[in-house]
C-alpha cells in the first residue's frame, strides 16, 4: 500500500499587499532548471509540463489568498521515479528566491525465493520439486505460486532372484 498523495509547499512572503503584487510568477523545476514541472502566474491556473503531467491534482489550492493559493503541488500517487531535488523559484519584477528540497519516495520489494526438495525412495527413484514462492504486498492476501517440477527417473531396481 502506498501514498495516496503527497504535497510540496513553497512557502514566501507577499511584501506588498494582495493584488497589488506585480509581475508574480512561479516555478517548479525537478532535478535542475531544465525539468520545469509546473508554472503559475496569478491570476491564470497553473501549467504542468513535462513529468508530473497527468500526476498532480489540478484543483488544489492550498490557500484563499490570491497570489498564495496555487504555490503548492499535490503529487498524486507518487512512484519512485519522482524521487529527486524539488526547486520552487518564485520571482517578480523586482526579486527572486528559490527553495530545493529532496523527496524520495520509497517502494517495497517484492519477497521472491526459490526451494528446491530432492526426495529419494529406497528403490533409487527420485523426484525433483522446485517451489518459486512469490508474496505480492500490492495485494490484500499474498498468493504463493507453486511451479514444481517433477523428473522421475528410474535406477533398475536390483534383482537378486538370479544371484548365487
Amino acid at each position: 500500500m502506498g501514498t495516496d498523495s503527497v504535497v510540496l509547499d513553497c512557502e514566501y512572503g507577499a511584501s506588498k499587499p494582495v493584488g497589488v503584487k506585480e509581475g508574480l510568477v512561479m516555478k517548479w523545476f525537478f532535478n535542475g532548471s531544465a525539468g520545469l514541472v509546473q508554472q503559475w502566474i496569478p491570476p491564470m491556473r497553473p501549467q504542468v509540463i513535462g513529468l508530473l503531467k497527468g500526476k498532480v491534482e489540478l484543483n488544489f489550492r492550498i490557500s484563499d489568498e490570491p497570489l498564495q493559493a496555487y504555490r503548492a503541488i499535490k503529487i498524486l500517487r507518487p512512484t519512485t521515479d519522482l524521487s529527486g531535488n524539488y526547486t520552487c523559484v518564485v520571482s517578480t519584477f523586482m526579486e527572486e528566491d528559490r527553495q530545493t528540497r529532496p523527496m524520495l519516495v520509497y517502494s517495497k520489494m517484492p519477497l521472491k525465493q526459490a526451494v528446491t526438495e530432492i526426495t529419494m525412495d529406497s528403490w533409487g527413484l527420485y523426484t525433483v520439486e522446485t517451489k518459486a514462492v512469490v508474496h505480492d504486498d500490492d495485494v490484500t492476501n499474498p498468493e504463493e505460486f507453486v511451479k514444481s517440477v517433477h523428473n522421475d527417473h528410474s535406477l533398475r531396481k536390483p534383482d537378486y532372484r538370479d544371484i548365487n
